[in-house]
């Protein structure tokens, strides 16, 4: 009898001990809603971003044909962008079995890669090669 009136002195002890694993697991699920929602939001930003090239590559291809491109004048069309890039149409990848047709852009940076392909190194495609001979 005398056990049961008496309250044992671990049960303050774990009461404190549970109180702070629940402030421990409210925080930690807090924390883990808040990371959830920014990675969700970086995902529908980014999704958003991925759109607005794809809409950008279709428009520019859209705006320029073959017969622009391949004639002889050199009357190229520049465009600059609102972020500093500037770039021109040379060409048109098209690949019919996976029905894939992309502009070809004059100049190369990270954003201009996100819209379409890029040239890299040599001539423009109306351009012939220069070649180096050496003698020995």
């Amino acid at each position: 009898m005398n056990q049961i009136l008496q309250m044992p002195v671990n049960s303050i002890y774990n009461k404190n001990r549970n109180t702070k694993y629940s402030i421990f697991f409210k925080i930690y699920f807090l924390c883990s809603i808040v990371i959830m929602l920014s990675s969700f939001i970086y995902y529908i930003n980014k999704m958003n971003n991925i759109d607005k090239n794809e809409q950008l590559s279709r428009l520019l291809m859209n705006n320029y044909n073959i017969s622009r491109l391949s004639s002889t004048s050199n009357n190229v069309t520049s465009i600059n962008l609102s972020n500093g890039n500037n770039f021109s149409v040379i060409g048109i990848l098209q690949i019919d079995k996976i029905n894939l047709k992309y502009p070809v852009l004059s100049n190369i940076s990270d954003y201009l890669l996100q819209i379409a392909p890029c040239k890299f190194y040599g001539p423009d495609f109306d351009e012939p090669r220069k070649y180096m001979y050496c003698f020995s």
